[in-house]
């Protein structure tokens, strides 16, 4: 019986017509040094990117090819490849093992690779990397299990999730203390809404549009420690179902001086009265920046609601001298 290969980076792509090309988008900031099995009997030993940043293999028939690579491959990003052709990141259709790759940069691994279906069951090992800034934006398709990877040397997940419609995968136990960057994270990620109410964001400084359009996300995460966010921006915006008491927040780190702070940051998002009251009554009995400016277009506050109410206009009125955009007052049962 022959042995299982564990140790390799598979993945498949597909081909439509005769003499059809795909293209391997690497970066040249690193050194490579592999053997390469196209799939289609060609075997190939490489240990220099082209100037293009793409090993380009060209198939005789239509069809679909496993590409099986082991040896030294620091980093898989399809960015060139899509700012070739955006065709080009159609046909990777599969990721189906990370073998035992030594890993220095994922970020822009299979952005807009909206056909790639994601079947691996081991996890990257990402020792040596930092980056997984948009790893699998407009990855449509990505169902994948991501529960056991170690993200603990992981600085930046920006976009890391963007326009991955149908993501809803188990990473609440990822190790995110050294994440600084969670900018856009889950925008447009409709399908999202999983706990992560138990991530270590002490060290995040970013976190604008991070759910903006992420339709379905409702966790709990007025736990979360914010205190060194600076930029929340857009971060909730058009995500319809999401509707928590954020008032624990610690907010003291607000720049709307060299950030655009909280504008947008609500807009349009689905908190109801009674939690966009108690956000605003635990904003407003802290220390906060002054004139920061809160997107707030499509919320209200009951006219029966003094606390709330009031701590709308303690945010408002000097030293604060908040902005608030689009609250209504009106009557509640």
């Amino acid at each position: 019986m022959e042995e299982k290969d564990t140790t390799s980076f598979i993945t498949k792509w597909e081909t439509t017509a005769p003499e059809e090309p795909i293209y391997i988008g690497a970066n040249s900031d690193y050194d490579y040094d592999f053997t390469i099995d196209w799939g289609d009997g060609t075997v190939e030993c490489i240990d220099q990117v082209p100037d293009t940043n793409m090993f380009e293999h060209t198939y005789s028939a239509p069809g679909t090819y496993r590409v099986v690579i082991q040896g030294r491959f620091p980093a898989f990003n399809m960015n060139p490849v899509f700012e070739f052709s955006d065709d080009e990141p159609k046909k990777l259709v599969g990721m189906e093992q990370w073998g035992n790759i030594v890993w220095q940069d994922l970020s822009y691994a299979f952005i807009w690779c909206t056909k790639m279906l994601y079947t691996a069951t081991d996890a990257p090992d990402l020792t040596n990397v930092t980056s997984l800034e948009k790893t699998f934006h407009g990855a449509w398709l990505i169902r994948g299990d991501l529960s056991g990877w170690d993200t603990s040397t992981i600085t930046n997940m920006a976009y890391m999730f963007s326009y991955a419609f149908t993501f809803n995968g188990e990473i609440g136990g990822w190790d995110t203390s050294n994440v600084t960057n969670m900018t856009g994270m889950f925008l447009r990620a409709g399908a999202f809404n999983k706990d992560i109410s138990g991530w270590d964001t002490s060290s995040v400084t970013r976190m604008a549009y991070m759910f903006d359009g992420a339709i379905s996300f409702n966790g709990k995460i007025g736990g979360w420690d914010t205190s060194s966010v600076a930029e929340m921006d857009f971060m909730f915006s058009s995500a319809s179902s999401f509707d928590q008491n954020l008032g624990s927040w610690d907010i003291s780190s607000i720049d709307p001086i060299r950030t655009d702070g909280m504008m947008h940051m609500l807009d349009d998002c689905g908190m109801s009265a009674i939690n966009f009251s108690k956000t605003l009554i635990g904003w407003a009995s802290q220390k906060v920046q002054p004139k920061v400016k809160l997107g707030a277009q499509g919320l209200h506050l009951c006219l029966n609601d003094n606390d709330g109410i009031a701590a709308y206009s303690t945010l408002k009125k000097s030293p604060n001298n908040w902005t608030i955009k689009g609250v209504d007052k009106k009557a509640c049962d």
